[in-house]
């Protein structure tokens, strides 16, 4: 088992940032699921963050 980061948000919150940044919801779970780096992810999950985003671990097998 590994413990894997994420930041928990609401779905309408995604929803946001996407129209925010523009981008697709998909876009936006791959960033807050810290599975793609660059500008836009770090630019999405600041957003998730300001938004109320709380960063998470989880155990995946």
């Amino acid at each position: 088992m590994r413990k894997v980061k994420y930041i928990s948000i609401p779905s309408k919150i995604i929803k946001e940032i996407a129209a925010e940044v523009g981008c697709t919801d998909r876009t936006v779970y791959g960033a807050i699921n810290f599975r793609t780096d660059g500008e836009q992810p770090e630019r999405i999950r600041d957003l998730a963050l300001k938004k109320g985003g709380i960063v998470s671990h989880k155990m995946v097998g």
